[in-house]
């Protein structure tokens, strides 16, 4: 097992639960443990989803912003649900970084950002993706706030 730091639609695990399904992946082996927050990185809605139709979350470095997510354990076959889920290398890759979990503790995770070339403009979300986040982030007790932050930036200045 390793740990994961997720902070879009990976958060709601009916959605999760429904993808593997939908694609014959066994979806049991991503197991949530607490809220976590990146530091130095913010959410932005900067890649392009063809299954959702509009502009899905990356995260990108940027001083003293704040994203926060889900920590998660996750075992192999978990961790090939999310590479096709994520279309890596495509769309994501995977990038070691430093969390802060709800219980003050640092852990080093693995996360998914751009892939080199994409997430670099800002993309239009779709309304039913940012409700879903928002639900799974309720749901989870975990701020809203850089989201919501995020998807006024997508609105206001995604193509």
């Amino acid at each position: 097992m390793s740990l994961y730091f997720a902070y879009g639609s990976n958060l709601s695990a009916p959605d999760w639960l429904r993808w593997c399904a939908a694609r014959g992946h066994e979806g049991a082996g991503l197991r949530y443990l607490r809220p976590a927050r990146l530091e130095g990185w913010a959410l932005e809605f900067s890649i392009r989803s063809p299954s959702r139709g509009g502009g899905v979350l990356n995260v990108r470095e940027r001083p003293g912003a704040l994203a926060w997510g889900g920590l998660y354990e996750v075992d192999e076959a978990a961790w090939r649900a999310l590479d096709a889920k994520e279309a890596v290398p495509t769309l994501y890759e995977r990038r070691t970084v430093s969390v802060v979990c709800a219980l003050g503790q640092a852990h080093e995770v693995v996360t998914y950002v751009a892939a080199a070339g994409t997430g670099l403009d800002l993309i239009r979300p779709v309304d039913a993706y940012v409700a879903l986040v928002r639900q799974a982030l309720r749901d989870r007790g975990i701020d809203t706030t850089g989201l919501e932050q995020a998807a006024a930036e997508g609105y206001a200045r995604g193509r």
